[in-house]
């Protein structure tokens, strides 16, 4: 039975935490808080698999590199498109044109300004090229 009770306040313990995070994701300290108290209140008899914890661990710090590295590549994409001409949906779903002016990152999502309109970059529908625009004769 007191192995059922360690559980239930483990158990307890990740609701108020994440609650209480405003990010809504586990980051390497939260995972080894975690950690330590699962190994804190585990059964002696029936012991936890640390192999298996630490392994997750590490799959968590791969998971959160690759989305660091995906963040990166698409603020480039957005850098990129400064002072070109792009067609985005806005939210109303309506075709907006105009020059990228800026390039900005909010909670890890990247943003091309537009006429003075932050947009999703996932929004971006095309590029019109310069040379596209210019008549040769």
């Amino acid at each position: 039975m007191s192995s059922i009770s360690s559980v239930s306040s483990l158990t307890t313990g990740i609701t108020s935490t994440d609650t209480a995070s405003t990010s809504q994701s586990l980051s390497q300290s939260d995972f080894l808080e975690l950690l330590m108290t699962q190994l804190t209140n585990q059964n002696p008899l029936d012991t936890a698999d640390t192999g298996a914890m630490l392994q997750n661990m590490c799959n968590l710090s791969n998971l959160q590199a690759t989305n660091q590295i995906l963040t990166n590549s698409q603020v480039t994409l957005g850098q990129s498109l400064l002072g070109k001409t792009v067609s985005v949906t806005d939210s109303d779903g309506n075709l907006v044109s105009g020059v990228v002016e800026e390039v900005t990152v909010q909670s890890d999502t990247p943003y091309i300004v537009i006429d003075g309109t932050a947009y999703d970059l996932s929004s971006l529908n095309s590029v019109i090229s310069s040379a596209a625009t210019t008549t040769t004769e």
